[in-house]
């Protein structure tokens, strides 16, 4: 009976011998050969050290009519993936014995030998089967190098994950002041020319940075499955103009001619429309980026069947033959020779490539050569007849109201990044309305009381009363007419869903721009 651990690469010779005759003869062969055994009557023990760990099962026909007999084959099945337990069956009659066709249904790797069995015959059924042993556990053990190869890079990449998410968060707190000074300094020049060539300058600069920013975490999010798409019912017509729109300062400090060819009738895809713009921006922004200035791009939307295809065709630099099949990979540069101002993270096909599919959709990269262009085709399916637009969320739908640029509110901002906190309050206070601000949720809270704000907005990782704490204390003291903005460096859906969830209306990632900021407060309720 096996009374200590089993060697996990044991090459021990289990035998069942029914009989102590078997026993004892069979133990003192193997002796006299080197092979370590051990020989049980019975065949739970057997069964004990098939589950702990043997080299081979040595058996005879006269176990075939143990009771036990299912027990062991049902641990033979039970074995693992890697593992065919090596079974040598003695049997005095082949043809008429019982045991034999028991194990070849149920065992692919059984070795039955005849009785009387002679000691080279049966040295060398021994030897061999443990030789097929030492294989398997070979392969086990490569599978155990892969597997744990796999929870290497598996955590390995959630660390780079939490990581990413982690540094965006770090870099947009800093951001945000930077930012919204600078369009506090554009809302309120002089007239000197150099302020107002720099400050535009400025402006470009830090909204390509903040661009950086999210597609390295946005592809993080799509490879690790964290990302959701808001579908609904789209023009794909307005969203190429949204997309546009964000691309007008590249192409216009590059002085290129934008040339947009789209079909006048609505050309409708189910899509998130956000993410679809992210799409526009990265594609034609790689075309301003790569094409000398004063080139041409050319975009042109079709619909056509069941399929809307979009096509953006530049003038500039083009991709040599052979890298054409690596553009869509991370972190490809086409051309590292090239000045570095124009360059990136080599990732924005890449987003682009996981942004389409993640649309049932496909795109094409093609192009002639060096300085001879690119052209990229999208193709996307088209909506079917039937489908309808998404409803608005209960809070949008109570938010919704006519637009009142001119109407003044009173506003409070939350932040204990102070920077952060008094820039805003600024920028709020020079697009004409009246503004306070408090530095951690407890005085955010005395200020309420003290204020009487109509907007609130709020950081959410505050030491002390973070804020999702202070919406659930503003909420529960029955402050339920004042709109909740979330303002944070956190900007996945996850983190919108749990604002939405704590009591915000809006949620605003940093660093938030001022046409978001005037898009909420213009549509406020009466």
């Amino acid at each position: 009976m096996p009374a200590e651990p089993v060697e996990p690469f044991s090459e021990r010779v289990v035998v069942a011998a029914p009989t102590l005759q078997d026993g004892l003869v069979t133990q003192r062969l193997m002796s006299d050969v080197g092979i370590e055994c051990s020989v049980e009557r019975d065949l739970t023990q057997v069964i004990e050290w098939i589950e702990r760990g043997a080299g081979a099962l040595l058996i005879t026909d006269l176990a075939a009519a143990d009771p036990k007999m299912p027990a062991l084959m049902a641990a033979l099945d039970r074995q693992p993936d890697w593992s065919g337990l090596p079974v040598i069956a003695i049997c005095r009659d082949v043809d008429k014995s019982r045991i034999f066709p028991s194990f070849m249904e149920s065992m692919a790797n059984v070795t039955v030998v005849d009785r009387p069995v002679s000691v080279s015959t049966l040295v060398s059924a021994l030897r061999a089967a443990l030789r097929n042993r030492r294989s398997q556990y070979q392969i086990r053990d490569q599978l155990l190098a892969l597997r744990r190869a796999r929870e290497a890079l598996s955590a390995a990449d959630k660390r780079k994950d939490e990581f990413l998410a982690t540094l965006a968060h770090e870099l947009r707190n800093p951001l945000a002041p930077l930012k919204t000074g600078i369009e506090l300094l554009q809302s309120t020049a002089s007239g000197d020319p150099q302020v107002k060539s720099v400050l535009p300058m400025m402006d470009r600069q830090m909204t390509h940075l903040v661009k950086l920013v999210d597609d390295l975490l946005d592809v993080s999010r799509i490879t690790s499955g964290k990302i959701v798409l808001n579908r609904e019912r789209l023009d794909l017509r307005s969203v190429v103009q949204l997309g546009l729109e964000s691309c007008e300062p590249t192409i216009t400090a590059s002085r290129h001619r934008l040339v947009v060819r789209m079909p006048p009738e609505p050309v409708w895809i189910t899509g998130d429309s956000a993410r679809l713009a992210q799409v526009v921006l990265n594609v034609v922004g790689n075309a301003a980026k790569y094409t000398p200035a004063g080139g041409r791009i050319e975009l042109r939307l079709e619909a056509q069947s069941s399929t809307a295809t979009l096509t953006v065709a530049d003038t500039g630099l083009g991709i040599p033959a052979d890298m054409l099949d690596a553009v869509f990979d991370m972190f490809t540069q086409v051309n590292r020779s090239l000045d570095r101002s124009q360059g990136g993270l080599g990732i924005g096909l890449s987003l682009v490539k996981r942004l389409v599919e993640l649309h049932d959709g496909s795109v094409q990269v093609s192009s002639p050569g060096g300085e001879r262009g690119t052209t990229v085709e999208i193709r996307l399916p088209l909506a079917e007849a039937g489908e309808i637009a998404r409803t608005m969320t209960k809070t949008e739908r109570g938010k919704k109201a006519a637009p009142n640029p001119t109407r003044q509110h009173v506003l409070l901002v939350i932040d204990d990044n102070t920077d952060a906190a008094d820039s805003l309050a600024m920028l709020l206070r020079a697009l004409g309305h009246r503004t306070e601000v408090a530095y951690d949720g407890i005085a955010g809270l005395a200020a309420v009381t003290n204020f009487s704000p109509d907007v609130v907005f709020c950081d959410i990782g505050m030491p002390g009363m973070g804020g999702y704490a202070f919406a659930g204390e503003l909420r529960r003291r029955g402050f339920q007419a004042i709109t909740l903005v979330a303002v944070s460096g956190w900007g996945a859906e996850a983190d919108k869903q749990h604002t939405r969830k704590a009591g915000f209306d809006f949620h605003l990632t940093k660093p938030a721009d001022t046409t978001s900021l005037k898009t909420i407060l213009e549509h406020l309720p009466s």
